[in-house]
């Protein structure tokens, strides 16, 4: 499979040892889109049963998650036209590192509000139709459909030692951040970098990270390493 993913992220051809073993990886890791991709470009696969079951999957993937952006734009925008301040962080905005942005699945939108609106969002989000799926500071999980949303009034939850209080740290995500459309915000890419390995690493403490998570980061340094201040991801890592 990492070997897959280092060709996905390069452009280059695959080679594949074993396609069931691959098949499965792929399966067990989310990331059967990149291979159902990936067999599309190259033609990996030499069962044409297998390529048009591959087929039938990246096209399912780029509609749904097409729906799922579109239903984002419109709950932003009703966020916006309610004046309240919101800040979608890791897949919404790492999908724009893929070949193709739909590649990036997620489970979830994940979205940094501001504490004060706590009470404002939460009467929005019942008016507009969702169910609360979890109620605890501060996370907060909503869902309508298929549409699923975490918000968030800290990005952290807890620290993962004592060496650092990384809730402390990421409350200070609002002056890293900078309006793109309406009261919508796009964080600042040094900064939404440390985020994305800092979450990782906050799901390595918890238990484990799949290689979607790895690839993210990969990609963040391959697409954007130029516009990286590394001076700066050097001394707030050391932090």
């Amino acid at each position: 499979m990492i070997p897959l993913l280092q060709a996905f992220i390069h452009g280059t051809r695959p080679e594949v040892a074993d396609p069931a073993a691959l098949l499965r990886e792929a399966q067990m890791q989310n990331l059967l889109p990149v291979l159902a991709y990936m067999d599309k470009k190259w033609k990996l696969f030499s069962d044409e049963t297998l390529r048009a079951q591959l087929g039938r999957q990246l096209r399912q993937t780029l509609f749904l998650h097409n729906q799922r952006y579109c239903a984002f734009e419109s709950l932003s925008e009703t966020l916006s036209t309610a004046g309240i301040d919101h800040l979608p962080v890791k897949g919404w905005y790492l999908r724009h590192l893929y070949e193709v942005p739909e590649l990036r699945t997620f489970g979830d939108i994940d979205i940094l509000i501001r504490r004060e609106d706590r009470a404002k969002v939460h009467e929005l989000m019942i008016a507009q139709g969702f169910t609360v799926q979890t109620d605890w500071e501060p996370t907060y999980t909503y869902r309508r459909g298929a549409e699923l949303y975490e918000l968030h009034t800290n990005l952290m939850d807890a620290s993962l030692d004592d060496r650092s209080d990384l809730p402390a740290y990421f409350a200070d995500a609002w002056s890293h951040a900078a309006p793109v459309r309406g009261r919508c915000h796009a964080p600042e890419e040094t900064f939404h970098f440390l985020y994305t390995l800092c979450h990782l690493a906050k799901h390595l403490y918890a238990g484990g990270a799949g290689l979607r998570m790895y690839l993210d980061a990969a990609l963040f340094i391959h697409r954007l390493g130029n516009e990286l201040d590394w001076s700066d991801v050097r001394r707030e890592m050391k932090e």
